[in-house]
């Protein structure tokens, strides 16, 4: 004989994950209204296969106390309303779990349905037989986020697979509620040689449903016992329910007509606004098109003034090389004529000297100029460093001479004249380089001290891309006296490794 002694409620009613133990003497007792129908409704979700032509939800009120429906259990609907419910979106899972008193071996048999608020009607995912596995709470849930969610369906088909696996057994999925009830009853049934007859028990499970009080039996055994066959009931009511779902459907697909016909007519003042947008567009390029029609005449009309003065300077040109030429030939017969006269050749190397002499002048004059303000210039580079130690007074002091040495040398004549005399300059030279050499000593010092604490930085920074490298080796810290020691012994050559890298603490006392 197969015991229920186990039924797990995951996201049904007002069960998010409840877990039901059950043996020969449970009972459900509770004061009307409390939720027991919502129990027997589950058992009759799994045993009846999910079929709704077979189901009769809340079967002691006759069905009519309310209209309850798969997808209302499913959303845990316990009042009318968008407030009257527990859940948006469910994934329900009903597990029955059955063991064999004699054997021992457990069955686990369920159904797995899915809702939503924004959908008129259930899924159902599927049914599922688990011989040889007692399926348990936490098998059908998994935890998102720190929060215990259903499994999805294709995960716990795989879940129950393995189960079955490891068990020596196959699982059987059904998407027929009928062949699933059959495989059950056939895996339930007390003698193994027995038979199963589907409709006999659907009609005890209803009857069983229905238990009440006889008060006529004949009118008893006409409607609970005997079958109806002239009016199939459950085949009409199956009808009117399509029928049902059908106009629902049709409303659905009328609201959702209606809704695609405003955004057409959304889409059809869009289209307006961008045809109206390229007809702005079409008129511009039209404008831009006179605009550039206009500026090609006018560079036209260029063009054919530049075509005449082109004409005219050429014939210009030809007019004065033609005068060029003449002035060449009266050149050559003067010159031929002082080169026949007495004295000439003397002339001409006194002038040949003299222009070698000024030559050499001139580029005397202007690489001393270019020394001056080579050591002009630094000096007018500091004033806008502001170094500390340097005060404006004593820098204008220095820069003062070698302005005017300059200044000098830059208004004499370039290789004309004596300009300033050599020995006077020199002595003032001497002077300006001497008033310098204070500001030149600050500046040298203020260099020192800023390189040693270029090199200071840059060791700093060398040890600290150590210590970040090291960091995300996933080694200890070192301070930046120990990076900079082997920095410095790395670029001697020398490869060396801190004891905290090669040294490992085994007592836990000491970590």
């Amino acid at each position: 004989m197969q015991l229920l002694e186990r039924m797990h409620l995951v996201q049904y009613f007002l069960f998010e994950a409840k877990t039901l133990q059950l043996d020969r003497t449970s009972a459900i007792i509770a004061p009307n209204g409390a939720g027991k129908s919502a129990l027997l409704d589950a058992l009759q979700l799994v045993l009846l296969g999910g079929d709704r032509r077979h189901i009769h939800f809340n079967a002691q009120a006759g069905g009519k106390a309310r209209a309850r429906s798969i997808r209302d259990y499913c959303l845990g609907v316990y009042r009318s309303g968008e407030d009257g419910r527990k859940r948006r979106t469910a994934t329900t899972y009903i597990s029955l779990v059955f063991r064999d008193e004699e054997t021992g071996a457990p069955l686990t048999a369920g159904i797995s349905l899915g809702a939503s608020a924004d959908e008129p009607e259930h899924r159902q995912h599927g049914l599922y037989l688990l011989p040889g596995v007692a399926l348990e709470l936490d098998e059908h849930l998994e935890k998102v986020d720190g929060r215990e969610l259903p499994l999805e369906w294709s995960r716990f088909r795989e879940l129950a697979a393995k189960r079955c696996r490891k068990a020596g057994t196959t699982p059987e999925f059904h998407a027929s509620g009928e062949r699933f009830v059959k495989d059950l009853l056939h895996r339930l049934r007390a003698n193994p040689g027995g038979g199963v007859d589907f409709n006999a028990y659907r009609k005890a499970f209803q009857n069983a449903l229905n238990l009440q009080r006889v008060e006529d039996v004949d009118l008893f055994v006409r409607t609970l016992v005997a079958e109806d066959r002239p009016t199939d009931i459950a085949r009409f009511k199956a009808l009117l329910d399509s029928f049902r779902q059908i106009k629902e459907r049709i409303e659905q697909l009328e609201r959702r007509i209606a809704e695609a016909e405003a955004v057409d007519a959304q889409y059809g003042k869009v289209a307006a606004q961008a045809q109206r947008a390229a007809s702005y567009r079409a008129l511009a390029a039209e404008y831009a098109r006179d605009l550039l029609g206009e500026q090609v005449e006018q560079a036209q009309s260029d063009c054919d003034a530049g075509r005449e003065e082109l004409a005219a300077a050429g014939l210009a040109l030809e007019q004065a090389r033609a005068e060029r030429r003449s002035l060449q030939e009266e050149y050559e017969r003067v010159r031929e004529q002082l080169q026949g006269s007495a004295g000439y050749g003397e002339q001409a190397s006194f002038r040949e000297l003299a222009g070698r002499d000024r030559e050499q002048l001139q580029r005397l004059q202007t690489d001393l100029q270019r020394r001056l303000e080579q050591l002009r210039e630094p000096l007018q580079e500091l004033v806008a460093l502001r170094l500390p130690g340097v005060d404006e007074a004593g820098l204008g002091k220095a820069l003062a001479p070698l302005e005017e040495l300059h200044a000098e040398v830059a208004a004499a004549p370039g290789g004309d004249g004596e300009g300033p005399a050599p020995d006077a300059f020199h002595a003032r030279l001497k002077q300006a380089l001497a008033a310098a050499a204070p500001v030149q000593a600050t500046v040298a010092a203020w260099a020192r001290q800023s390189h040693e604490a270029w090199q200071l930085a840059r060791a700093r920074r060398d040890a600290l891309r150590g210590n970040q490298q090291r960091l995300g080796a996933g080694q200890a810290n070192l301070r930046d006296e120990v990076m900079r020691l082997l920095n410095h012994l790395r670029e001697a050559g020398i490869e060396a490794r801190p004891v905290c890298d090669l040294v490992r603490v085994t007592d836990k006392r000491w970590q």
